[in-house]
């Protein structure tokens, strides 16, 4: 139910990668915290959002590239 009501949310065909990266973006927060005594921050996450989900456009299909750059650039 609640990756259905993501899914309606996001409204795009990459919705599961954005929330994949998300995912292990708040993980990587989690454990600068515990291993380097980094606070996480609101910005730190997002800069690590950003760099993540650029390197999954990588990898993307052909089709899926123009608009998922589209929408990290405009929510993110």
């Amino acid at each position: 139910d609640t990756l259905d009501q993501l899914k309606g949310q996001l409204r795009v065909p990459f919705f599961m990668d954005i929330i994949i990266v998300m995912c292990w973006c708040i993980w990587m927060q989690r454990n600068d915290h515990i291993f380097k005594g980094i606070q996480p921050s609101v910005e730190a996450f997002l800069q690590h959002f950003r760099e993540q989900f650029a390197l999954v456009i990588l990898r993307a299909k052909a089709r899926f590239k123009d608009s998922m750059s589209s929408w990290l650039e405009a929510h993110v």
